[in-house]
């Protein structure tokens, strides 16, 4: 099996590549690579203490429509935990594609698939919107530093050009399990490195300093992600607070504004928002705090 990933001294090269382009540009890839690490810890870009609640989180995407059921006590599930659910019609079933990166994921992680919960790391933002409209924050938890992370989506193991690359070696499931492991590394002792990798090589090199915004949007940007791999499911006890995007809150309202004014939504917009109102209640009734993000970077309050 491949080793992981030497991510710190990984960083080290990227830093050394930018520097390569201009002296002054080694003293700002260094201290944007520093930025980035303190950003993470929840550190303001002068340094300084910890602010209360900034800092790095494990986030994961849900629909508002799949809020009550989990409020309930469901808990959030994996494609094996609904495959497995008592259903009346047609049953959700584990995909191929899912079986095959979920193998090169066990060889990674030494658990079994029905057991791995996928997330997301979060700075400001409000995460993927492909996975659902509300975006769940989880509470730091004991065992958390020693989950593994991927530098990307797991199943680019299963895209180009990961795909053809693994397909040029002999086995294929060996290949793509050591491509897992090329990509992996630990969440307490190499996801600051790895973000500041992915932030670094995201952006052009320059002679400029990032702002908190920026290494926000790097972290996460449309579905481009670091991807973590969790071995327990979770609840709403679980849960610090849900966040929603601007957007998503602006649309809320313009469908409301649109019934007012005698222009009325579909039924899909308002299936939409219903959902959310319900959501939004579920999740009050459990204490979860629930706030719209405007921002991914600094502001005053």
């Amino acid at each position: 099996m491949t080793k992981r990933t030497d991510w710190k001294g990984r960083l080290d090269q990227v830093v050394d590549s930018i520097a390569s382009k201009g002296t002054l540009r080694a003293g700002y890839a260094r201290a944007n690579a520093d930025l980035v690490q303190r950003a993470l810890e929840g550190i303001g870009v002068d340094g300084g203490k910890k602010h209360q609640g900034a800092g790095i989180r494990v986030v994961v995407n849900m629909s508002s429509a799949h809020i009550t059921s989990f409020c309930k006590g469901s808990g959030y599930k994996n494609a094996y935990d609904l495959e497995a659910d008592p259903k009346i019609g047609r049953k959700s079933k584990v995909s191929e594609k899912r079986k095959i990166v979920d193998a090169a994921l066990h060889a990674v992680t030494g658990c079994e698939p029905r057991h791995l919960y996928f997330a997301a790391v979060e700075l400001n933002g409000t995460g993927i919107g492909f996975y659902g409209d509300l975006w769940l924050v989880l509470r730091e938890q004991e065992g958390d530093r020693d989950l593994t992370v991927l530098d990307r989506n797991s199943y680019d193991l299963i895209r180009e050009p990961l795909w053809t690359d693994i397909k040029a070696n002999s086995p294929p499931d060996e290949a793509r399990a050591n491509k897992a492991a090329s990509i992996s590394g630990r969440f307490g002792d190499d996801l600051s490195a790895i973000a500041a990798i992915k932030v670094l090589e995201s952006r052009p090199s320059t002679d400029r300093l990032l702002s908190t915004g920026m290494v926000s949007t790097g972290v996460l940007e449309d579905e481009d992600y670091i991807e973590v791999l969790r071995t327990k499911s979770f609840g709403p006890l679980q849960i610090e607070e849900v966040r929603m995007s601007a957007a998503d809150v602006a649309v809320d309202e313009r469908i409301r504004s649109r019934g007012v004014s005698g222009l009325p939504p579909s039924h899909a917009e308002l299936l939409w928002r219903r959902r959310r109102r319900v959501a939004e209640a579920r999740l009050s009734e459990q204490g979860i705090p629930v706030r719209a993000v405007t921002t991914t970077g600094r502001s005053r309050g």
